[in-house]
């Protein structure tokens, strides 16, 4: 089920294939997984040429507080990009989940300086961080990008983006965002499974 914007060039979709167990038993219970596409063609976090071109982040965020039924709690909201390597589409794509009690607690735990790069190990994934203030007059995600944040982290740079997930959540009080870039990342570290059913808002 898709909702889309030419005008804005992105797409979003509410997967329903949690209603098909047996067929997509991943899926199981991921009744509230939302993903924003780029229309236009682009790669993925490695595309640096076209990444960056819409702010798909920012898109993804609205989409979660004005799309999404019930909309997502900012406390709770986490936007998610895979590397070449653990994702099954090789057109660009964010997951639109919840954070786990695990992610939420170690993320509060992080230092709010924008200058500072920190490290931290969740679930077996060793992060990188980095807190990104937002843009004067903006709200969550309208500052930095989260590609740019994560290039500037990692070791290798640009080099090791297609190897390289990015996980982003909004700051307690939404003065900012964090970004954390981990190898190998897997959306699964992502909640989509409520006690409802989630649908587009009307």
């Amino acid at each position: 089920m898709f909702y889309r914007s030419s005008s804005l060039k992105f797409a979003l979709q509410h997967d329903l294939r949690y209603r098909d167990p047996v067929r997509f038993p991943r899926a199981g219970g991921e009744s509230c997984r939302f993903l924003v596409w780029a229309l236009d063609p682009v790669i993925g976090v490695e595309d640096a040429a076209l990444r960056d071109r819409f702010n798909f982040w920012r898109q993804a965020y609205i989409a979660s507080a004005t799309q999404v039924q019930p909309s997502y709690a900012t406390v709770a909201l986490a936007l998610a990009i895979q590397p070449a390597t653990t994702r099954g589409q090789h057109q660009f794509h964010i997951h639109i989940g919840t954070l786990t009690d695990t992610y939420r607690q170690a993320i509060d735990g992080l230092v709010r300086d924008p200058t500072l790069t920190q490290g931290i190990s969740l679930n077996g994934y060793d992060f990188v961080a980095k807190y990104v203030p937002n843009a004067p007059g903006g709200g969550p995600f309208s500052g930095l990008s989260p590609f740019e944040v994560a290039r500037q982290m990692i070791p290798g740079g640009e080099s090791a983006m297609p190897v390289y997930g990015i996980v982003a959540a909004i700051a307690l009080g939404g003065d900012g965002v964090f970004v954390l870039a981990a190898k190998g990342f897997d959306r699964a570290e992502l909640n989509f499974r409520q006690a409802y059913d989630c649908d587009f808002a009307p």
